[in-house]
């Protein structure tokens, strides 16, 4: 099946892309995708790297883009949430002219260790791994600063490898059902993102029970993403995301502009 395609995360050499806004819009425009946003992350952690430096800078040259490319382009941002940063999160927000807003949890512990780093899996279990990144993401959830969750499973990338396995969604559904409630209730939206693909891992970021499970509970935010930190895997598996959102019964999907829900269907 043909879909209209929309691509709402990708990633600049403005935080740790590899290729350039226009590079990123130019490979939109071959793949004839009808929208696309640039998300590069603020992680407000001290003397950070992958992060946007100058945020006016940032948005000046996405503007600047915007009359060179056919394809719709948005701006956006991936945000990680801390608890300690919620102000200052919401200052950014109330600054910027963001047309979406991601959150993120990529960080565990007092020490914000990446959920790369094997400290967080030694020694644990791996549903005790899923329990500590789940009780962060449903405070990022709870706090409503963001339009969606990025990838909102994202640990899988790395414990699936650390541990050898799949952990079952029915061993850690009880961690997300009531957030996922939540998320229906406030109109939050749900991260349907492509590159597990590239990972390996053969499925999106959540899995398709994670999604059936939004889709009982009544969540009507989906926004489909590639997550491209190069500018050649702009689009990737995006045909296989919407075929998932498609077998489990969801009909619409979601793009932002100025921040305000704008629905397709599927």
């Amino acid at each position: 099946m043909i879909y209209t395609m929309f691509d709402c995360q990708n990633h600049s050499t403005f935080s740790d892309g590899e290729g350039t806004v226009l590079e990123i819009c130019k490979v939109a425009d071959e793949m004839n995708l009808k929208e696309i946003c640039i998300t590069d992350h603020i992680i407000l952690l001290k003397d950070f790297d992958i992060s946007i430096k100058n945020i006016d800078s940032y948005l000046k040259a996405i503007e600047e883009v915007k009359p060179n490319v056919k394809v719709k382009v948005r701006v956006g941002a991936e945000i990680d949430y801390f608890e300690d940063k919620e102000r200052e999160i919401e200052r950014i927000l109330d600054d910027y002219p963001f047309d979406y807003v991601l959150g993120s949890t990529h960080y565990l512990g007092v020490e914000n260790l990446g959920l790369n780093h094997s400290l967080i899996y030694e020694n644990k279990s791996q549903i005790e791994v899923y329990r500590m990144y789940f009780d962060k993401w449903a405070k990022a959830v709870t706090s409503e600063l963001f339009d969606a969750m990025a990838h909102p499973d994202y640990v899988r990338r790395w414990a699936v490898p650390f541990y050898g396995q799949e952990l079952e969604f029915s061993k850690y559904k009880g961690l997300v059902k009531d957030v996922c409630t939540f998320i229906a209730d406030n109109g939050i939206g749900i991260d349907v993102n492509c590159s597990g693909f590239r990972h390996g891992l053969k499925s999106t970021y959540p899995s398709k029970d994670f999604l059936e499970l939004c889709k009982r509970l009544d969540v009507k935010k989906f926004v489909t993403s590639s997550d491209s930190h190069k500018s050649s895997d702009v689009g990737s598996y995006l045909e296989k995301g919407m075929d998932i959102l498609k077998s489990v019964g969801i009909k619409e999907i979601t793009t932002f502009h100025k921040r305000r829900s704008i629905y397709h269907s599927v």
